[in-house]
């Protein structure tokens, strides 16, 4: 299992944003890597909210609040690299793994 880090900036840049399901992927809530990864072109993770709504708001809560409290602190993502079931609801193999893991510093 490969798992990944990386970093973002929040206050100048969109960084997360929940999908509705009105486009043409099923509700998720994304985090854009604006800061780039250390897996070349994967720069967005992301979150099935169907598979728990409550930890998507928790997500979008720790993200959006960090970002606030520390003046663009770091996070840090862990994914599972290997995954690529994500593509069944709107995160694409090419560019985006499914977020297992998140800490805010």
């Amino acid at each position: 299992m490969a798992w990944f880090t990386s970093s973002y900036r929040a206050a100048q840049e969109t960084v997360a944003w929940v999908i509705t399901g009105a486009e043409e992927a099923l509700p998720n809530f994304t985090i854009w890597c604006s800061g780039g990864s250390s897996v070349g072109n994967i720069v967005y993770f992301s979150y099935e909210v169907a598979k728990n709504a409550t930890v998507s708001q928790l997500l979008a809560n720790v993200t959006g609040n960090h970002a606030i409290q520390t003046n663009d602190g770091p996070i840090t993502i862990y994914s599972n690299l290997s995954d690529l079931s994500g593509v069944a609801w709107g995160c694409g193999t090419a560019n985006c793994r499914i977020i297992d893991q998140l800490a805010a510093y």
